[in-house]
């Protein structure tokens, strides 16, 4: 009986043991549990206050550029909108002239491209052909007046020949290319000439023929037939500008050029009026450049 009692209370005391041990073990679970919530919540406090930083710099610097490029752009219509204003204020006449010039020019190309191959088509203001030819002398000198009707253009490698500009010899070395327009029908003659041998204050040996071109159909100038092969210019050294002349000449019929007298021999002393004038010749274009040997 004693002994039982004894097992009893040995049982009894294993149990409270027991219990009491997992007691202890709930109660150290549950603060570990709250430790780590509490870890757990302080880091995502910390977490939050950095993406908050992170955030407001963000929107900082995306302000600061937007005012920063706001900044540039308002100065840049700023800048823009005074010099227009500058502009428009400073050459208001100007602009409209020029306008109206580059018009006028157009009108004027337009009407030479087509009037020549229209029936009754108006002709192309040359006046200004006729103002520089006679300015430099060539009319009388070289041909008498006339009323131009084809825009007649001779270009060298270096530019164009405008009606006295200055084309260095080695610069006019080669054959220059000629273009006008003109009905396909017609026929066409080439002359280029100086009046200014040995010089234009003592011409005693001019004119000197350089080239001559003829029965040139329409404007096709590569199948024209050769008279005297093209020469560049020449000038003696000292002798001054030289008024190097370009004639187109419209043509009553085919010509021959064998008995024209106009062959490789015999450049000097030419005379143009006169050769066009025997030949029924019709000068209907003409230009010319200045060229010298210093």
């Amino acid at each position: 009986m004693a002994i039982h009692k004894i097992a009893l209370l040995f049982l009894f005391t294993c149990i409270i043991a027991v219990t009491q041990g997992a007691s202890v073990h709930r109660r150290a679970l549950a603060d570990d549990i709250a430790s780590t919530k509490d870890a757990i919540a302080r880091a995502s406090t910390g977490l939050n206050r950095i993406l908050d930083a992170l955030a407001a710099a963000a929107a900082g610097g995306a302000g600061a550029g937007a005012a920063g490029g706001g900044g540039a752009q308002q100065q840049q219509q700023q800048q823009g909108a005074a010099t227009e204003t500058v502009a428009a204020t400073a050459a208001p006449a100007t602009a409209t002239t020029e306008s109206a010039a580059t018009a006028a020019a157009t009108e004027a190309t337009q009407t030479a491209a087509g009037g020549a191959q229209q029936t009754g088509a108006a002709t192309p203001d040359l006046s200004a052909v006729t103002a520089a030819l006679t300015a430099a002398g060539v009319i009388p000198d070289v041909i008498d007046a006339f009323t131009p009707t084809i825009e007649l253009k001779v270009t060298y490698p270096v530019g164009d020949v405008t009606l006295g500009n200055n084309i260095t010899p080695q610069q006019a070395a080669t054959q220059p290319i000629v273009t006008y327009t003109a009905a396909a029908t017609d026929l066409f003659t080439i002359i280029m000439t100086d009046p200014d041998v040995p010089s234009r204050a003592e011409a005693r040996n001019g004119q000197f023929r350089h080239w001559t071109f003829v029965n040139i159909k329409g404007s096709d100038v590569a199948n024209g037939t050769p008279g005297s092969v093209y020469l560049g210019p020449g000038p003696p050294p000292g002798s001054g500008p030289h008024r190097y002349t370009f004639l187109l000449f419209k043509q009553p019929g085919q010509l021959d050029p064998a008995a024209l007298g106009i062959n490789n021999n015999n450049r000097a002393q030419f005379r143009a009026q006169t050769f066009a004038t025997q030949q029924g010749l019709t000068l209907v274009g003409a230009n010319f450049m200045l060229s010298e040997n210093p």
